[in-house]
């Protein structure tokens, strides 16, 4: 399973659980993307593992310019996106991933879609 921007889901026990039952699975977060970083740790939130810390550019790049680090397996490794700084969360950062912008189902393009059905 590879998850992009992924906020925290669940508490330790969860995130235990989710290791152990889901061998294999990534949690791509880009640069100082803020959504990760949601819910706090502080309310009893942890992230599952493992994590590949993006350091792109904010925006789009071609694959010879983008950089990962591979983090420890802990889900909440301190030198990985845990060693941002709180000021420096962004939510631009979430809009880019692998050099590719996300498309976002807007309330204008959702607003399209039912209107097709109508």
């Amino acid at each position: 399973m590879h998850n992009f921007g992924m906020p925290r889901v669940g508490d330790i026990a969860f995130a235990r659980l989710f290791n152990q039952t889901i061998l294999y699975s990534t949690r791509v977060v880009h640069r100082h993307d803020i959504v990760p970083h949601l819910p706090f740790q502080d309310m009893g939130f942890h992230h599952v593992a493992r994590e590949i810390w993006e350091q792109s550019p904010e925006t789009a790049s071609p694959p010879k310019d983008q950089t990962y680090i591979v983090c420890d397996n802990s889900g909440e490794d301190p030198s990985c996106s845990d060693s941002v700084p709180v000021l420096q969360w962004h939510p631009k950062d979430h809009d880019y991933y692998m050099g590719t912008k996300n498309m976002y189902c807007t309330y204008d393009k959702l607003e399209q879609v039912i209107d097709r059905f109508n």
